[in-house]
């Protein structure tokens, strides 16, 4: 009896069968025809769609695979958390209350301030000299002084040691008017 091969149905030859030219001829037959059928068939073209000149290992399908879907359709938060931000010298996150004592300070003044009271025998009182707008005035905490005028003051002292005036090298006067001139060596303080 005949065997046939599954899926095509060749005939099979038997051990006892003469190689039969007509059997092989059929075989033949049924495997061009097939063969035509899968060529007729071929790969359907898609539009905008081509079969890869490239041959991808499976290592590489393997890595394709691991990636999630739309990976590489990032979209860019519109928060971050702070961790995800590296601080360093150059960059680091400031609060509100730091940003408003910064912002609170006062400029650099452009000049040393004298340091007042901490003397021998001087009390911590605010001593303030400033120009008044024509004359230089001071005052102690809210005790007006008055405003102060200079004369030429010398820089030496005589050499025989002088009197009280000559020793200190000026000569203290308290007004209560600015005087026309003054004199050298005259410190005038002035109410007004």
């Amino acid at each position: 009896m005949a065997e046939y091969t599954k899926n095509y149905n060749l005939k099979k030859q038997q051990d006892s069968d003469y190689i039969s030219i007509e059997g092989l001829n059929n075989n033949f037959d049924v495997i061009d025809e097939e063969l035509n059928k899968l060529e007729e068939a071929g790969v359907k073209a898609v539009d905008g769609k081509g079969l890869s000149s490239n041959d991808f290992t499976d290592a590489e399908k393997s890595k394709l695979a691991g990636v999630a879907v739309n990976a590489n359709n990032y979209v860019h938060p519109a928060n971050h958390s702070p961790t995800v931000i590296a601080q360093d010298a150059n960059n680091r996150f400031v609060t509100d209350a730091e940003k408003a004592a910064w912002n609170g300070k006062q400029n650099a003044l452009g000049y040393t301030p004298v340091r007042q009271g901490t003397g021998f025998g001087q009390y911590p009182n605010l001593v303030s000299i400033g120009w008044s707008g024509s004359r230089l005035k001071a005052t102690v905490d809210s005790t007006d002084l008055g405003n102060i005028a200079f004369g030429d003051i010398p820089t030496t002292l005589p050499a025989n040691g002088g009197n009280s005036d000559s020793v200190d090298g000026v000569h203290i006067q308290v007004q209560t008017s600015i005087p026309a001139s003054l004199g050298n060596n005259v410190l005038c303080i002035v109410y007004e």
